[in-house]
């Protein structure tokens, strides 16, 4: 993983991104170098993990949101769920019940 340099935690933790140079990333400047963004991950999706259990007994189901969809977007006041799907493809059993349910606001497009 990247052990960011003191000339790098200087400017914030913004490092450039050596793929898309145009592009930077941000770096939490507050963490100790030897705590790789990895670690950081795990923390995070532990602690969704445990959210997710809380959520799972409140709710009749909980999705992984790209299990439904591919995109969302906004137009005015109104939210849309988007899958793109492949000319003759079919929604799978959750997509086809999250379109019943949401009446127009789930698009397929192809």
């Amino acid at each position: 993983m990247h052990e960011f340099t003191q000339n790098e935690r200087k400017k914030g933790g913004r490092v450039r991104n050596k793929l898309y140079p145009g592009m930077s990333r941000r770096l939490l400047a507050n963490v100790k170098t030897s705590q790789t963004q990895s670690e950081l991950g795990k923390r995070a999706r532990e602690y969704e993990k445990i959210k997710t259990m809380e959520l799972r007994k409140k709710f009749d189901k909980v999705y992984f949101p790209t299990s439904v969809c591919d995109r969302i977007a906004v137009m005015g006041k109104k939210v849309y769920l988007i899958e793109i799907k492949k000319p003759g493809s079919k929604l799978s059993k959750d997509q086809a019940r999250i379109k019943n349910l949401l009446n127009g606001s789930y698009l397929a497009v192809s």
